[in-house]
């Protein structure tokens, strides 16, 4: 998608964007003081952030941190920071303007906030995209991926949940290629997997259940076209690698976090019963296994119990913090304000006496470590809410009626994960979608033909 049609709201961030190498390269230390201290009169970045921002001796690496701050806020954060070098420091601003129109048009501007911008983008530079992964990859393995697309059908749309988003991330396979050298990538795996999980839903609509590897796999491709073409995750509303149930829909963890985005995700047989034992009802998912596996998933009437006993802790969560009507409110679906198919479900988010922003969420002592922290994907799951939400605080997660553990919002780490998921999106998910587009059209032109 080129600059001229994108949203005004996104033009001011692509422009920032686009020429971040000037704006690095440029801006020395006295005008970044000078800069830092008129953001920070004017509200649009705290004190925190500019330590976080000073950090370094470097101020070029300084600058960077500013650009990355400022570009992952909203539109008035933008505005901001393009008018405050507009005014006072025109040089530079003249120099980035030159930057952001010599690269308008060029592939590296992809926006990423939907599938549908991707097809877009990826429909427009089709040649050039599809001649970059071929230098990276190989001419032998684009065919071998183009034979792998004939028989697939693109899904209708796609929505990020925070597990999807945690498995994006820890992906192990997508790191060995992302960060590999371009020269290096040839010999590579190419992440076809998880790009054809989030792309495409698979031809059969038959329901299948295997075991691969010792890892549960059920596949469900739905009607609509929003299933996942590998194995999936089951939609039992199991957060965070264990067998514990959110006692209200589950806000901050995710609730059904897999929504219409992630029918089918493969998990292992930790996630499904946590680290300890489950519970003695026995259930034989695999019937071609002889195996069979205890599930720990509630019934109908304890879920209900469950939901209720939640409410109850947040109502008197509610009443000891003289938490108003007027100041606690419901997000039932939240779409971060550039990367679109990032989103955050059932988000219960009230302002406490500081004016600040909390997210309220319950939750079972699973989602602890022994030294009492957060395992690590309960925490990435309420950063990412916190990221995509914005201008939250922190996390207050209920335990029980004594217990309230916090989780401070860290904005950098939120943004490791965003520059993280701007090079899956750009390096694997939009080329894939390029060879897809080209067979699909070849397929179209051979039918015509014939």
């Amino acid at each position: 998608m080129t600059m001229t049609e994108n949203s005004a709201e996104d033009l001011d961030r692509i422009f920032l964007q686009s020429a971040n190498k000037v704006f690095i390269a440029n801006i020395n230390e006295v005008a970044l003081e000078q800069i830092l201290d008129s953001l920070y009169s004017d509200g649009m970045i705290v004190h925190e952030e500019m330590s976080t921002i000073n950090s370094e001796k470097v101020v070029h690496k300084n600058n960077r941190k500013l650009l990355s701050i400022m570009t992952h806020k909203t539109p008035k954060h933008c505005r901001s920071l393009i008018d405050l070098l507009k005014k006072e420091h025109t040089d530079v601003y003249e120099e980035m303007q030159k930057a952001a129109n010599l690269k308008k048009n060029g592939p590296q501007q992809s926006r990423l906030g939907s599938l549908s911008d991707w097809e877009e983008y990826a429909r427009e530079h089709l040649e050039d995209i599809i001649q970059q992964l071929t230098n990276k990859i190989g001419d032998e393995r684009v065919k071998q991926l183009e034979d792998e697309l004939k028989n697939r059908q693109l899904k209708k749309d796609w929505n990020c949940s925070g597990s999807m988003a945690n498995e994006i991330f820890s992906n192990e396979e997508l790191k060995a290629y992302l960060y590999k050298e371009a020269s290096a990538r040839r010999i590579c795996m190419f992440p076809t997997k998880k790009a054809f999980e989030i792309l495409f839903v698979a031809v059969s609509k038959k329901k299948a259940v295997s075991n691969k590897g010792g890892t549960l796999m059920r596949q469900n491709t739905s009607d609509n076209g929003m299933g996942s073409s590998e194995g999936g995750r089951l939609d039992s509303g199991i957060s965070d690698g264990s067998a514990s149930y959110s006692d209200l829909p589950d806000m901050a963890a995710g609730g059904n976090e897999g929504g219409t985005s992630v029918q089918n995700e493969s998990i292992s047989q930790e996630e499904v019963f946590g680290e300890n034992n489950p519970s003695e009802t026995t259930i034989n998912y695999c019937p071609g296994i002889s195996q069979r596996r205890k599930y720990s998933g509630p019934n109908k009437e304890n879920i209900k119990k469950q939901k209720l006993e939640g409410m109850q802790l947040v109502q008197t969560y509610i009443e000891k913090n003289n938490i108003t009507y007027t100041n606690l409110y419901m997000i039932n679906n939240k779409q971060h304000n550039v990367y679109r198919c990032l989103t955050a479900h059932e988000c219960y988010v009230f302002c406490d006496t500081n004016r600040e922003n909390v997210i309220l969420t319950t939750e079972t002592a699973s989602v602890l470590k022994k030294s009492g922290g957060f395992t690590k994907p309960y925490d990435f799951k309420l950063q990412y809410n916190m990221g995509v939400l914005g201008n939250i605080a922190r996390t207050d997660v209920l335990l029980d009626y004594n217990k309230v553990n916090t989780c401070p919002y860290r904005q950098p780490y939120f943004m490791m994960f965003i520059d993280y998921f701007e090079k899956f999106v750009k390096d694997v998910l939009i080329p894939v979608l390029a060879v897809f587009l080209k067979v699909q059209k070849k397929s179209l032109l051979k039918m015509e033909a014939e």
